[in-house]
């Protein structure tokens, strides 16, 4: 990242995580649905959407969750997710 990116922030695509279940609930993720990305979040850090730079980290990851909860007895076992092209856009606020 060059300093005028730095300054002026980022726009770039990545890979998110799209939850859906049962009753057709769908949204885009958080962070703290990784469990060990969740554990190192500051108290007063935002939580942000779970990005993966690459389909095929986003696509394991999917692939682990909804093994997981398939295995489950309860109302887990129909949630899902998938991966989905997102874009992350960061802007410097000026007074």
């Amino acid at each position: 990242m060059t300093n005028d990116t730095a300054q002026s922030g980022w726009d770039r695509l990545m890979w998110g995580a799209q939850f859906s279940d049962n009753s057709n609930h769908e949204f885009l993720i958080g962070e703290t649905w990784d469990r060990e990305r969740s554990r190192g979040i500051l108290h007063s850090e935002p939580i942000r959407a779970l990005l993966f730079i690459t389909r095929r980290e986003a696509s394991e990851w999917c692939k682990s969750m909804n093994a997981e909860w398939r295995s489950r007895a309860d109302c887990m076992n129909k949630w899902r997710v998938r991966p989905v092209r997102v874009r992350e856009t960061v802007a410097i606020e000026t007074p």
